[in-house]
């Protein structure tokens, strides 16, 4: 379901308190914390360092993003936005082709929406770690699904065993 079908929102109201909310630091600042995504990020930084955040939050949060990961504890990494003249409904095929350049360097990215399989090539080698799903479509991606943040870190630890890492 989407907002326009429901009947007694202002879609014109809600689309534009949604680009506020993107576009504002203030708001930025003060998203809620995915519970457990602190202390799991923490953990698998020790076991795979993280390099930094790839999002489709627009450069000019930029800063406010930093300043919210650094207010939950996240590691101190570079934050990768997607470019203010960029509009958002292009921002998950960069964000896609932004991972795909990454590699090697970036093996593997998590994730919280099945979006951005519609846009990573095939012949992308890193590994996806799905939070939040136990199901995604048939891929010849690597794709881990991982119900929750406890998950997602047991996955990452299994996942570098069978590496040999």
């Amino acid at each position: 379901m989407n907002a326009r079908d429901i009947p007694f929102w202002n879609v014109e109201e809600v689309r534009k308190w949604g680009i506020q909310a993107l576009e504002s630091e203030e708001m930025t600042e003060e998203y809620p914390i995915m519970e457990g995504s602190d202390k799991a990020v923490e953990k698998i930084n020790h076991v795979i360092p993280v390099v930094g955040y790839l999002t489709l939050r627009q450069t000019s949060v930029r800063d406010a993003t930093k300043r919210w990961l650094a207010k939950h504890g996240f590691p101190d990494e570079p934050v990768i936005t997607r470019p203010n003249n960029l509009k958002l409904e292009d921002g998950m095929k960069w964000k896609a082709d932004t991972l795909a350049y990454l590699y090697p360097q970036v093996i593997g990215s998590i994730d919280d929406t099945l979006d951005i399989f519609n846009y990573l090539p095939s012949s992308y080698k890193g590994t996806i770690f799905l939070y939040g799903q136990t199901d995604y479509p048939k891929s010849d991606l690597n794709i881990i699904p991982c119900k929750t943040w406890d998950d997602v870190y047991k996955k990452v630890i299994e996942h570098q065993l069978a590496r040999g890492a």
